[in-house]
């Protein structure tokens, strides 16, 4: 009514069209409202700080401050992170995890447990401890004012420590970072490869951790890590061409025909849960001329009456969920297909870091040290398009 929109006066994909235009601007916003109070109320533990009570706003929290201070002035004496994390364990300082948790009233695992070095980390990079909270409103990133902890001089000083130090491990020649650390498998079993130096062939190799399951007896004990690398390379090289081809369809007629045919077979289901639905419109007013006329009572007609209306929302729940898919058979056959996307518009570098592992690959599998498989991310994108797509010519 508020649209002055009549489905007598246009054809049926119109009234599709319309309906999904609505249903995506109702769901946009009540997603965007949804996150919007989520982001603006949400409270997360923070080491340093406490909230203000009943108010979003923090003040520092005396127990502990002494404790960050301590951890900036050992890095800027000179003490690594691993280091720093050792002294404040002999001190008998409570870890920064156990204090957030008892904190919060969480469970604590060990009440001895030792600083680790990621959270002297963690607390050397903190920008909060300078003044700078940063927070998501509206889906952006906004910087709000808290207490100052630590003089940004000093803040800027720790971090200079920990780079010249990362520096001068590099330039000590400390062999080459493992690129795959934590993403390679062996397939069969499932454990972790590690990799190691093979001291009478003078290479790096990788293999399980001894003592490995004794039932795992492969004829090959090892696979070299350059074998790894060189195979993982070609087959990141072939998913780029893979998705350059892909990409190279979309538009064409055999694109929007396979497009066309997924979304016109949701739309016939979706078409027989709207007729249904209009069935189920068509019951309320027999049912109330029956109440009115006496020929049913009042309880029988409310009670007739709610489970119409508990029909008719399940088959409108049905109804969004198919036109949830159309959208998502629409974003799949587009250059929104986050496979396409992240793989097309990929450059394969010279040298493959933990940096690319990271952004475009789940897993490197080894079978029995002689295969390299690789699960790339958004596979299950890929996968809903035509397997044939993929055939070589």
């Amino acid at each position: 009514m508020e649209d002055d929109f009549c489905s007598c006066d246009v054809s049926k994909e119109e009234v599709y069209k319309y309906l999904d235009e609505k249903a995506t601007a109702y769901r946009n916003k009540f997603t965007t409202d949804q996150i919007r109070k989520h982001n603006e109320t949400k409270i997360y533990p923070k080491y340093g700080f406490r909230y203000k009570k009943g108010k979003m706003e923090l003040e520092i929290d005396p127990e502990v401050a002494g404790h960050i201070r301590r951890v900036f002035k050992l890095i800027c004496e000179g003490h690594s992170c691993s280091e720093t994390a050792k002294i404040l364990t002999a001190e008998g300082i409570e870890s920064s995890g156990n204090y957030v948790n008892k904190l919060w009233g969480r469970p604590i695992k060990d009440e001895n447990a030792p600083w680790k070095r990621e959270q002297v980390k963690r607390i050397i990079y903190n920008r909060q401890y300078i003044g700078e909270w940063e927070r998501t409103i509206d889906g952006e990133k906004k910087l709000f004012s808290c207490p100052v902890l630590i003089d940004k001089e000093t803040f800027e000083k720790a971090q200079a420590k920990l780079s010249v130090r990362k520096y001068s491990d590099h330039v000590r020649g400390k062999a080459p970072l493992n690129p795959f650390s934590k993403y390679i498998f062996d397939k069969e079993s499932g454990i972790a490869l590690k990799l190691y130096p093979h001291q009478r062939l003078k290479i790096r190799i990788f293999r399980l951790s001894y003592p490995k399951p004794k039932e795992i007896v492969y004829e090959r004990g090892h696979i070299p890590y350059e074998e790894v690398y060189e195979k993982v390379y070609e087959i990141i090289k072939n998913e780029k061409r893979q998705a350059d081809k892909i990409a190279g369809m979309i538009g064409s007629y055999e694109w929007e025909h396979e497009k066309e045919r997924h979304v016109l077979k949701i739309k016939a289901a979706a078409k027989l849960i709207f007729q249904k639905m209009l069935s189920i419109e068509k019951r309320n007013l027999p049912l109330y001329n029956s109440m009115k006329a006496g020929d049913i009572s009042e309880d029988e007609y409310a009670m007739q009456r709610v489970i119409n209306i508990e029909e008719f929302e399940e088959c409108d729940e049905q109804l969004q969920r198919y036109l949830e898919q159309i959208q998502d058979v629409e974003k799949c056959f587009s250059k929104d297909n986050l496979w396409i996307k992240t793989f097309s518009e990929m450059t394969v570098p010279e040298e493959i870091t933990r940096k690319h592992v990271r952004a475009w690959i789940e897993r490197v599998e080894c079978v029995r040290y002689e295969k390299i498989e690789v699960r790339f991310k958004y596979e299950d994108w890929k996968e809903r398009l035509p397997q044939e797509w993929f055939e070589e010519d």
